[in-house]
């Protein structure tokens, strides 16, 4: 019986150092998943801000394109618009010095042939 005590005894010792060695296996394994998994998440998040921060830069690239364009447009009209203010001034000018060498022909004129109609008279 003696020997048959040892043997339990002895049964019992490895069952208990094979359960032992299984949990911690056990929890090996799930610290390995976790930290798999805290792995994953991590690099999930560091893609997000990665993805996040492009996206800013690309919209405040956009923006400052689109200031740049808008201020390049302000820019070409009022040049047009200061042409065409020059161009019409430089008109009015040509019709009134016109206007006015007609109206000193029309008067010089006017004496004439009312000179030479007295005369026929």
């Amino acid at each position: 019986m003696a020997s048959s005590k040892i043997i339990s005894q002895l049964r019992s010792r490895v069952s208990v150092q094979y359960l032992t060695k299984r949990n911690f296996q056990a929890s090996l394994r799930n610290d390995q998943s976790k930290n798999t998994v805290d792995k994953a998440c991590d690099a999930a998040n560091e893609g997000i801000n990665k993805g996040k921060n492009a996206g800013e830069n690309v919209a405040n690239k956009a923006k400052d394109v689109a200031e740049e364009m808008a201020g390049k447009a302000k820019q070409t009209i009022e040049e047009a618009w200061g042409s065409v203010k020059n161009t019409t001034q430089k008109v009015k000018d040509s019709v009134l010095d016109k206007a006015d060498d007609s109206k000193e022909f029309v008067k010089e004129n006017a004496e004439s042939v009312k000179r030479s109609m007295n005369s026929k008279n």
